[in-house]
Protein backbone atom coordinates (compact mmCIF):
# COMPACT_ATOMS: atom_id res chain seq x y z
CA UNK A 1 0.00 0.00 0.00
CA UNK A 2 1.21 3.29 -0.63
CA UNK A 3 0.23 6.86 0.61
CA UNK A 4 -0.20 10.42 -0.60
CA UNK A 5 1.70 12.35 1.60
CA UNK A 6 -0.17 15.68 1.10
CA UNK A 7 -3.93 14.75 1.13
CA UNK A 8 -3.47 11.03 3.21
CA UNK A 9 -5.10 8.92 0.62
CA UNK A 10 -4.63 5.46 0.33
CA UNK A 11 -4.10 4.27 -2.94
CA UNK A 12 -2.79 0.22 -4.15
CA UNK A 13 0.41 -1.17 -4.80
CA UNK A 14 0.86 -0.31 -8.39
CA UNK A 15 0.17 3.64 -8.03
CA UNK A 16 2.59 6.01 -8.13
CA UNK A 17 1.47 9.56 -8.26
CA UNK A 18 -1.90 10.94 -6.66
CA UNK A 19 -4.11 11.73 -9.74
CA UNK A 20 -5.75 14.59 -7.15
CA UNK A 21 -2.62 16.24 -5.89
CA UNK A 22 0.04 14.75 -8.30
CA UNK A 23 2.53 13.94 -5.57
CA UNK A 24 4.61 11.11 -5.56
CA UNK A 25 3.44 8.31 -3.62
CA UNK A 26 5.55 7.59 -0.15
CA UNK A 27 5.54 3.49 1.29
CA UNK A 28 4.84 5.07 4.54
CA UNK A 29 2.77 8.14 6.02
CA UNK A 30 4.76 10.48 8.15
CA UNK A 31 2.18 11.47 10.88
CA UNK A 32 4.14 13.87 12.85
CA UNK A 33 3.47 17.40 12.86
CA UNK A 34 5.71 20.58 14.09
CA UNK A 35 5.01 22.03 17.27
CA UNK A 36 5.04 25.45 17.13
CA UNK A 37 3.75 25.99 20.02
CA UNK A 38 6.81 25.64 22.09
CA UNK A 39 9.83 27.35 20.55
CA UNK A 40 13.14 27.83 21.81
CA UNK A 41 16.40 29.79 21.17
CA UNK A 42 19.46 27.56 20.86
CA UNK A 43 19.99 24.48 19.32
CA UNK A 44 21.42 22.88 23.20
CA UNK A 45 18.04 23.85 24.80
CA UNK A 46 15.63 21.87 22.11
CA UNK A 47 18.11 18.82 21.84
CA UNK A 48 17.31 19.24 25.70
CA UNK A 49 13.85 19.19 25.83
CA UNK A 50 13.59 16.76 23.11
CA UNK A 51 15.74 14.06 24.71
CA UNK A 52 13.56 14.50 27.96
CA UNK A 53 10.19 13.72 25.71
CA UNK A 54 12.19 10.49 24.90
CA UNK A 55 12.97 9.72 28.18
CA UNK A 56 9.69 9.85 28.92
CA UNK A 57 9.07 7.19 26.63
CA UNK A 58 7.03 9.10 23.50
CA UNK A 59 8.17 7.91 20.11
CA UNK A 60 8.86 9.56 16.88
CA UNK A 61 10.65 12.62 18.51
CA UNK A 62 12.91 15.44 17.04
CA UNK A 63 13.21 18.71 16.45
CA UNK A 64 13.81 21.53 13.44
CA UNK A 65 15.29 24.97 12.54
CA UNK A 66 13.29 27.33 11.40
CA UNK A 67 15.52 29.27 9.09
CA UNK A 68 13.17 32.64 8.76
CA UNK A 69 12.88 33.04 12.42
CA UNK A 70 16.07 31.06 13.64
CA UNK A 71 14.13 29.58 16.31
CA UNK A 72 13.84 25.60 17.14
CA UNK A 73 10.50 23.89 17.48
CA UNK A 74 10.06 19.75 18.30
CA UNK A 75 8.08 17.71 15.51
CA UNK A 76 5.97 14.91 17.44
CA UNK A 77 3.04 12.54 16.88
CA UNK A 78 -0.44 14.86 16.83
CA UNK A 79 -1.99 12.69 19.37
CA UNK A 80 1.16 13.47 21.89
CA UNK A 81 0.88 17.09 21.79
CA UNK A 82 -1.08 17.56 25.22
CA UNK A 83 0.99 15.02 26.81
CA UNK A 84 3.97 17.37 25.69
CA UNK A 85 2.48 20.51 26.99
CA UNK A 86 2.42 19.05 30.58
CA UNK A 87 5.57 17.21 29.90
CA UNK A 88 7.09 20.98 29.00
CA UNK A 89 5.83 22.52 32.30
CA UNK A 90 7.56 19.61 34.38
CA UNK A 91 11.06 20.38 32.05
CA UNK A 92 11.02 24.13 32.70
CA UNK A 93 10.73 23.09 36.35
CA UNK A 94 13.91 21.22 36.37
CA UNK A 95 15.78 23.64 34.43
CA UNK A 96 14.73 26.28 36.83
CA UNK A 97 15.90 24.14 39.65
CA UNK A 98 19.47 23.63 37.80
CA UNK A 99 19.58 27.30 37.41
CA UNK A 100 18.59 27.88 41.34
CA UNK A 101 20.98 25.82 42.09
CA UNK A 102 23.97 26.88 39.77
CA UNK A 103 22.79 30.23 41.22
CA UNK A 104 23.62 29.02 44.66
CA UNK A 105 26.53 27.91 44.43
CA UNK A 106 27.97 31.08 42.24
CA UNK A 107 26.20 33.91 44.21
CA UNK A 108 25.82 34.55 48.15
CA UNK A 109 22.05 34.12 49.26
CA UNK A 110 20.03 36.92 49.24
CA UNK A 111 16.78 37.40 50.87
CA UNK A 112 14.49 37.30 47.67
CA UNK A 113 11.91 34.57 47.27
CA UNK A 114 12.50 32.19 44.82
CA UNK A 115 10.91 32.42 41.21
CA UNK A 116 7.81 30.06 41.44
CA UNK A 117 6.40 30.44 37.51
CA UNK A 118 5.99 26.86 36.26
CA UNK A 119 5.56 25.70 39.85
CA UNK A 120 2.21 24.42 40.48
CA UNK A 121 0.72 27.28 42.63
CA UNK A 122 -0.97 25.66 46.38
CA UNK A 123 -3.69 27.70 47.35
CA UNK A 124 -3.47 29.53 50.99
CA UNK A 125 -6.30 27.64 52.41
CA UNK A 126 -4.73 24.16 51.30
CA UNK A 127 -1.27 25.77 52.21
CA UNK A 128 -2.69 26.44 56.19
CA UNK A 129 -4.35 22.57 55.99
CA UNK A 130 -0.91 21.11 55.52
CA UNK A 131 1.04 23.30 57.78
CA UNK A 132 -1.52 23.19 60.91
CA UNK A 133 -1.51 19.15 60.10
CA UNK A 134 2.15 19.43 60.39
CA UNK A 135 2.10 21.08 63.67
CA UNK A 136 -0.32 19.51 65.94
CA UNK A 137 1.32 16.59 64.47
CA UNK A 138 5.16 17.50 65.83
CA UNK A 139 3.81 19.14 69.17
CA UNK A 140 1.81 15.37 69.70
CA UNK A 141 4.72 13.73 68.54
CA UNK A 142 7.09 16.27 70.93
CA UNK A 143 5.07 16.18 73.84
CA UNK A 144 4.59 12.02 73.80
CA UNK A 145 8.56 11.81 73.22
CA UNK A 146 9.28 14.25 76.36
CA UNK A 147 6.95 12.23 78.53
CA UNK A 148 8.37 9.04 77.56
CA UNK A 149 11.88 10.68 78.33
CA UNK A 150 10.75 11.72 81.77
CA UNK A 151 9.11 8.52 82.44
CA UNK A 152 12.59 6.89 81.97
CA UNK A 153 14.17 9.45 83.77
CA UNK A 154 11.95 8.79 87.06
CA UNK A 155 12.48 4.90 87.05
CA UNK A 156 8.88 4.37 85.51
CA UNK A 157 10.45 2.63 82.29
CA UNK A 158 13.95 1.41 82.31
CA UNK A 159 14.03 1.45 78.03
CA UNK A 160 17.13 4.37 78.04
CA UNK A 161 20.22 4.10 79.43
CA UNK A 162 23.32 6.54 79.59
CA UNK A 163 23.84 10.18 79.32
CA UNK A 164 23.98 10.17 75.74
CA UNK A 165 20.21 8.81 75.13
CA UNK A 166 19.11 10.71 77.22
CA UNK A 167 20.14 13.50 75.29
CA UNK A 168 19.32 12.54 72.18
CA UNK A 169 16.09 11.98 72.79
CA UNK A 170 15.53 15.21 74.76
CA UNK A 171 16.81 17.30 71.66
CA UNK A 172 14.89 14.66 69.13
CA UNK A 173 11.78 15.50 70.75
CA UNK A 174 12.53 18.79 72.01
CA UNK A 175 13.32 19.93 67.95
CA UNK A 176 9.71 18.47 66.96
CA UNK A 177 7.55 20.03 69.88
CA UNK A 178 9.36 23.61 68.95
CA UNK A 179 9.29 23.15 65.07
CA UNK A 180 5.30 22.34 65.79
CA UNK A 181 4.83 25.08 67.80
CA UNK A 182 6.67 27.40 64.56
CA UNK A 183 4.65 25.53 62.57
CA UNK A 184 1.48 26.28 63.98
CA UNK A 185 1.96 30.28 64.36
CA UNK A 186 2.76 29.67 60.10
CA UNK A 187 -0.14 28.49 60.19
CA UNK A 188 -1.99 31.15 61.68
CA UNK A 189 -0.24 33.93 59.34
CA UNK A 190 -1.43 31.40 56.43
CA UNK A 191 -5.10 31.75 57.78
CA UNK A 192 -5.05 35.54 57.62
CA UNK A 193 -4.00 35.20 53.93
CA UNK A 194 -6.80 33.03 52.64
CA UNK A 195 -9.68 36.05 53.10
CA UNK A 196 -7.06 38.15 50.73
CA UNK A 197 -5.82 35.42 48.34
CA UNK A 198 -9.71 34.60 47.73
CA UNK A 199 -10.68 38.57 47.03
CA UNK A 200 -7.76 39.01 43.98
CA UNK A 201 -8.65 35.11 43.04
CA UNK A 202 -12.27 36.49 42.44
CA UNK A 203 -10.95 39.59 41.00
CA UNK A 204 -8.66 37.84 38.31
CA UNK A 205 -11.45 35.27 37.54
CA UNK A 206 -13.91 37.86 36.69
CA UNK A 207 -12.10 39.51 34.68
CA UNK A 208 -11.13 36.39 33.19
CA UNK A 209 -14.49 35.46 32.33
CA UNK A 210 -14.91 38.93 30.85
CA UNK A 211 -12.00 38.55 28.49
CA UNK A 212 -11.22 34.81 27.74
CA UNK A 213 -14.35 33.85 26.23
CA UNK A 214 -15.36 31.47 23.75
CA UNK A 215 -15.11 34.03 21.43
CA UNK A 216 -11.61 34.96 21.87
CA UNK A 217 -10.56 31.50 22.28
CA UNK A 218 -12.11 30.58 18.91
CA UNK A 219 -9.91 33.42 17.14
CA UNK A 220 -7.34 31.66 18.71
CA UNK A 221 -8.01 28.28 16.76
CA UNK A 222 -5.28 27.56 13.79
CA UNK A 223 -8.03 25.55 11.50
CA UNK A 224 -4.47 23.04 10.34
CA UNK A 225 -3.70 22.30 13.95
CA UNK A 226 -5.15 19.23 16.18
CA UNK A 227 -7.49 19.87 19.01
CA UNK A 228 -4.49 19.16 21.59
CA UNK A 229 -2.32 21.95 19.86
CA UNK A 230 -5.01 24.51 19.69
CA UNK A 231 -5.95 24.27 23.12
CA UNK A 232 -1.72 24.86 23.91
CA UNK A 233 -1.92 28.09 21.17
CA UNK A 234 -5.60 29.05 23.29
CA UNK A 235 -3.79 28.72 26.56
CA UNK A 236 -0.59 30.59 26.06
CA UNK A 237 -2.60 33.53 24.26
CA UNK A 238 -4.96 33.53 27.10
CA UNK A 239 -2.42 33.62 30.22
CA UNK A 240 0.00 36.13 27.83
CA UNK A 241 -3.71 38.50 27.78
CA UNK A 242 -3.94 38.03 31.81
CA UNK A 243 0.08 38.65 32.61
CA UNK A 244 -0.28 42.02 30.56
CA UNK A 245 -3.35 43.25 32.60
CA UNK A 246 -1.50 41.41 35.85
CA UNK A 247 2.32 41.92 35.55
CA UNK A 248 2.57 41.57 39.42
CA UNK A 249 0.59 38.26 39.63
CA UNK A 250 2.31 35.47 39.77
CA UNK A 251 2.37 33.20 36.98
CA UNK A 252 1.60 30.02 38.94
CA UNK A 253 -1.28 31.83 39.74
CA UNK A 254 -2.74 32.62 37.01
CA UNK A 255 -2.04 29.25 35.49
CA UNK A 256 -4.49 28.31 37.98
CA UNK A 257 -7.18 30.23 37.63
CA UNK A 258 -6.96 29.66 33.75
CA UNK A 259 -6.72 25.55 34.48
CA UNK A 260 -10.03 26.08 36.47
CA UNK A 261 -11.78 28.05 33.49
CA UNK A 262 -10.36 26.06 30.77
CA UNK A 263 -11.01 22.40 32.08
Amino acid sequence: MSWCPKCKQEFQDGITICPTCNEPLVDELDTTILLKQIDFFSEEEVNKFASFLTYSKLENISWEKDEASGNYYIRCQEEDVKEIAKLFGAFMSVEEDKKEAEETENYEETDEEPDSSSRTYVKKQDQYSDVKSTGIMLIGIGIVGLAYVVLNATGILHLLNGTISFGLNIALFAAAFLYGIYSMRQAKVLKGEIAEEETVRKKIMNWINEHVTDEFLENCNDPSLPDEANYLKQYQEAKQLVQKQYPDVKENFIESLLDEKMN
